[in-house]
């Protein structure tokens, strides 16, 4: 495991198994069962199998969690832990909105899935909303126009005029339909 962050939820699932089922896999981390609070390691639940779950929940790693847009695409809930790391467009996905908050220490986390469990409709809407934001937000042309935007932004910094080595190619962009 990369940090303790998820025990929490791990032994929640332990204790009330038919409230939420969350287990650790043996990752480039793992050393013993020390790792894995005692148990043995789960097998690995590939991305696309996460889709068959109703609830998903996303740590961070040991940087911002880079899977946080994928798990939205299953049309699951997701349940977002912490707000330490960020990728460039976690400021516009709203708590409440697109996703559930969850306290780092995961302090409110039996609270959350009683009330979405009970809520049903709620946790719906919220997790379609949440799938429509990466749709509409998160193509490649918007992931590449942030990208230039920023790389241009950070380009006026810098205090050397920047020369392409030899045998690299410069990069064009494509004319999009959204500039016609």
């Amino acid at each position: 495991r990369t940090s303790p962050e998820r025990d929490p939820l791990i032994l929640l699932s332990r204790k009330n198994p038919k409230l939420v089922d969350a287990e650790y896999t043996k990752n480039q981390a793992w050393k013993s069962m020390k790792d894995t609070l005692g148990k043995p390691a789960a097998k690995d639940v590939h991305l696309v199998d996460h889709c068959k779950y109703k609830y998903l929940f996303n740590f961070r790693g040991v940087a911002a969690s880079f899977r946080f847009k994928h798990l939205f695409l299953c049309g699951s809930l997701v349940f977002h832990v912490g707000d330490e790391w960020l990728e460039f467009f976690y400021p516009q996905l709203k708590p409440w909105v697109h996703y559930i908050p969850v306290k780092t220490d995961l302090s409110n986390v039996q609270e959350l899935l009683h009330f979405v469990k009970a809520n049903d409709d709620v946790a719906q809407q919220i997790a379609e909303r949440g799938s429509q934001f990466i749709m509409n937000h998160l193509q490649m042309e918007d992931v590449t126009c942030y990208w230039e935007s920023l790389l241009t932004e950070y380009s006026k910094f810098l205090s050397y005029n920047v020369t392409r080595r030899k045998g690299y190619d410069q990069i064009i962009p494509k004319i999009l339909k959204t500039e016609l």
